[in-house]
């Protein structure tokens, strides 16, 4: 008899006592994450007041209007406001923005016949480094899928890269007479293109945050463009979890079996995008559709690898930052999350 099969004659405990082991566990690892020197924490005493007269000043020289930007922060202070507490003290928009994601994969997984999401905890890891991760609760069925608290800053400046590269000719890159060489004559016409790329690779392989990438929000003509690329992204990465959870992944050992729970990962992770975009936010997003978000991101995080190896001086690795493990109450954390 399978374990599945067995699972599926248990008694069914209530659905809110489903992840209660996952919930507790991850209380014990966002506690010792949270006492390393570099966690990446929301000091207690932060005032934002200056980031936000920062940010009009950049905002207005993307060419929004004082109405736009005042519209803006105001939608971010509730966001902020409704912000679930997975992980204290990690930035609460952080929290507001994975909170909406794992949201709309559950709801998509619902729609789809699926119901393990009930069996998994949601946390935000403060590391630095664009992370995403499953870890099995040993002697359970339940998971916890997390992610890094830098993941949606690196989502972001990639996909602002992205629509800014894609705008050089935005139809070029489909043409039929279309070459690689082509694209990279294109960006390296635009010298301040070309090092914003650099930038932000660099900024992520030395510090594993952005500190390094100069701040330069979307205009509003690329705002459109940059949303639908950078939720793609995120969702792309959500969903990947959430699929080693309901695949039941992480418990071989043999590398070839892990390269076919990631393939199998990123097929459920396509699945439940294509089914998200069956209720799009107001306008279809062809990067969720299609998986182009997600090939977006295993590229960047693929180039991002690459540059971290150059400066290790070692050859590039070959280790996804997608990582499924097991994690056990009184166990240390293994593998390369550690």
């Amino acid at each position: 008899m399978s374990r599945q099969t067995r699972r599926t004659r248990r008694e069914a405990p209530p659905a809110d006592a489903r992840n209660l082991s996952a919930k507790d566990l991850w209380s014990q690892v966002l506690k010792r994450l949270s006492e390393h020197p570099n966690a990446t924490l929301q000091d207690p005493d932060y005032d934002p007041e200056p980031d936000r007269q920062k940010l009009r000043i950049a905002m207005r020289d993307a060419g929004w209007t004082d109405d736009q930007i005042d519209s803006l922060l105001q939608a971010q202070e509730e966001r902020i406001a409704a912000a679930p507490s997975t992980s204290p003290g990690v930035a609460p928009h952080a929290e507001f923005i994975f909170g909406k994601l794992c949201d709309d994969v559950e709801a998509a997984m619902t729609r789809l016949g699926m119901d393990s999401h009930g069996r998994v905890a949601r946390g935000i890891e403060p590391r630095l480094g664009p992370w995403a991760a499953k870890t099995n609760v040993i002697m359970t069925d339940e998971s916890i899928v997390t992610v890094g608290a830098q993941l949606f800053r690196f989502c972001g400046v990639v996909a602002r890269a992205f629509t800014r590269t894609v705008m050089l000719d935005p139809t070029a890159w489909e043409s039929a007479n279309y070459r690689p060489e082509d694209g990279v004559r294109r960006i390296r016409s635009r010298p301040d293109l070309l090092k914003y790329w650099l930038q932000i690779y660099l900024s992520y392989a030395v510090t594993g945050m952005h500190v390094l990438v100069p701040f330069r929000p979307s205009s509003p003509f690329e705002a459109i463009l940059f949303e639908q690329v950078a939720r793609a992204m995120e969702l792309f990465a959500t969903a990947h979890e959430f699929g080693h959870h309901h695949l039941d992944h992480g418990r071989a050992i043999d590398v070839t079996a892990a390269r076919r729970e990631e393939y199998e990962a990123d097929q459920f992770a396509l699945r439940i995008c294509r089914e998200i975009e069956k209720q799009p936010v107001l306008l279809e997003n062809p990067y969720l559709s299609s998986g182009a978000g997600g090939l977006i991101l295993l590229r960047a995080m693929r180039m991002l690898g690459r540059f971290e190896a150059k400066l290790d001086g070692v050859a590039e690795r070959v280790t996804a930052h997608w990582e499924t493990i097991d994690l056990g109450p009184t166990r240390g954390r293994s593998g390369p999350l550690a």
